[in-house]
């Protein structure tokens, strides 16, 4: 169980004691901001520091990950997980399952076909009115099937 500082939540965090505190010897030490419920500043053994949000959701105990504290101001950190607060308790968004769902974005487009890519492409180039001759050039795979990614000279097919 990680420790926390002691006097609890009371003390507010400073970005002066964020690039102060020294790393705990064993285990992960946590303080706790005084100005926004549920943030702490977490600082691990290897003094890596990062802060962390608290939330529950349905019962459930979770911690969101905000960013790391070499990164991002304490003033940074703070508005972030009021916005993620905010959007737990107004739409009732799981900041971890959102995360989740964004990576999955991002890995299903690196999966996308090369096909998908040229429809996706000319599709957001009509929506920006640019003729449609500009892409019509276009190589595409003789096999519009294919990854984006693997895709060989041979494979190429000029329409």
């Amino acid at each position: 169980m990680p420790k926390t500082r002691p006097g609890g939540g009371s003390t507010k965090l400073t970005q002066r004691l964020v690039n102060e505190i020294s790393a705990p010897v064993s285990g992960k030490l946590r303080v706790p901001d005084g100005e926004v419920r549920g943030l702490f500043l977490r600082v691990t053994p290897s003094s890596a520091k990062s802060y962390i949000l608290r939330y529950t959701v349905e019962g459930r105990r979770g911690e969101a990950a905000i960013g790391d504290a070499r990164s991002i101001t304490l003033v940074a950190a703070r508005a972030k997980a009021v916005a993620m607060l905010s959007d737990l308790a107004v739409r009732n968004v799981d900041p971890v399952a959102k995360k989740r769902a964004a990576i999955k974005v991002e890995k299903a487009k690196k999966e996308e076909t090369f096909a998908a890519l040229v429809a996706r492409y000319s599709f957001a180039a009509r929506s920006k009115h640019l003729q449609r001759r500009a892409i019509s050039h276009l190589p595409r795979p003789s096999d519009g099937s294919r990854k984006s990614r693997p895709l060989f000279r041979g494979r190429i097919s000029y329409e």
